[in-house]
């Protein structure tokens, strides 16, 4: 689905070259930064962006009292049955914003990579990301500087993007294998999100 609220999913089966759609139970989705499948588990990983108000207090004043709800911005991964359309959260984080492009793919070994790039800070963070029962675990991390160009690709091999380096003019694909990757935990996927 696209934009806010949207209740649906779709997706193309390669093998019959159908699109299927089917609504999303469990979760309604917010504005879609990232989203990637795993075809062998029938499942999505989805990472949208989502608002909630939080009542303000002024004084001494109940927190219902105090003037408009302030909204407050998350980040969110929901893993999606591919099946049956069940969303459940894995993980949720406030929403930095200083990193502006957020890709996901599949990988061989059953992980997903986000690759996250700032243009303002130059910076590009690639994760191994692993959803285990009903928490994301992170599993690997490696930084590069310079700017994602285009969206990833999985192979056997690892991932590979097009990609210019810092103070860079022109571009070139940089692959990354997961085995490379460094042991990492939230405190670097939060601040890219």
């Amino acid at each position: 689905g696209e934009g806010p609220g949207a209740d649906r999913i779709a997706f193309t089966d390669l093998d019959a070259g159908t699109l299927t759609t089917m609504p999303v139970r469990g979760a309604q989705l917010g504005p879609v930064l990232a989203a990637a499948m795993h075809v062998t588990r029938m499942e999505a990983l989805v990472l949208d962006a989502v608002e909630e108000s939080t009542p303000r207090a002024s004084g001494g004043a109940p927190p219902d009292r105090g003037g408009p709800p302030r909204p407050r911005r998350f980040v969110r991964f929901l893993q999606i049955d591919l099946r049956s359309g069940e969303a459940r959260e894995l993980a949720r984080f406030a929403r930095g914003g200083v990193f502006d492009r957020h890709d996901l793919v599949g990988m061989a070994d059953g992980r997903y990579a986000l690759v996250a790039s700032s243009e303002r800070t130059g910076r590009t963070l690639l994760f191994a990301l692993d959803p285990r029962g009903d928490e994301l675990l992170v599993s690997g991390v490696s930084l590069l500087r310079g700017s994602v160009l285009g969206p990833p690709v999985a192979s056997r091999r690892g991932i590979s993007f097009p990609f210019r380096g810092r103070g860079e003019r022109t571009w070139a694909p940089v692959g990354g294998r997961p085995e490379d990757l460094r042991a990492s935990g939230f405190e670097q996927l939060r601040a890219v999100l």
